[in-house]
């Protein structure tokens, strides 16, 4: 399992599906969604159900496990596993942590801005994310750790607008 590897261990990974692909990262699953981690290298040619071998360094950032240093090659693509449902209040601490996995949470919309919204301790980043205080949602994406100003925050990536819907 490469999230239990030392920081600076090589690893190659084959045969990986990518959950989500940004500009600057890329996130890989097993099929079976039972783990997932954050490819630090851009990931243009990439898409979501593409199939991949990975190769790079294991580094811890924001208090999880992350590969830098990333070189991949496509192999094919599949249909992506479907969203592993989780409900906010309950994955922090799961065994094995959902980090690097594609997500479906839902919950009220604690807080929000321009381009995010909170649930709970989760907050939700990404292209036309758009909900209000008191809104009940569900939203699909990356989860991951990310630096939010000094303080290091459970993140949702989404990809696309339509990835976040209200429900009431």
């Amino acid at each position: 399992d490469t999230k239990r590897l030392a920081d600076t261990s090589p690893v190659t990974l084959y045969g990986k599906v990518v959950g989500a692909a940004f500009p600057d990262c890329f996130f890989i699953q097993e099929s079976t969604r039972s783990a997932g981690v954050k490819c630090v290298s851009p990931a243009s040619l990439l898409s979501a159900g593409d199939v991949v071998n990975v190769t790079g360094t294991v580094t811890t950032a924001n208090g999880v496990k992350v590969l830098t240093n990333v070189t991949f090659s496509k192999l094919g693509t599949v249909q992506p596993p479907a969203p592993l449902g989780l409900c906010v209040r309950v994955f922090q601490g799961m065994k094995p942590d959902p980090f690097g996995v594609n997500v479906k949470i839902w919950g009220t919309v604690t807080s929000a801005g321009t381009g995010y919204c909170v649930i709970g301790s989760v907050e939700i980043r990404g292209v036309g994310v758009s909900a209000a205080q008191g809104d009940l949602v569900t939203a699909t994406g990356i989860l991951s750790r990310e630096q939010s100003g000094d303080k290091v925050v459970t993140v949702l990536r989404v990809a696309s607008a339509g990835s976040v819907a209200i429900i009431k």
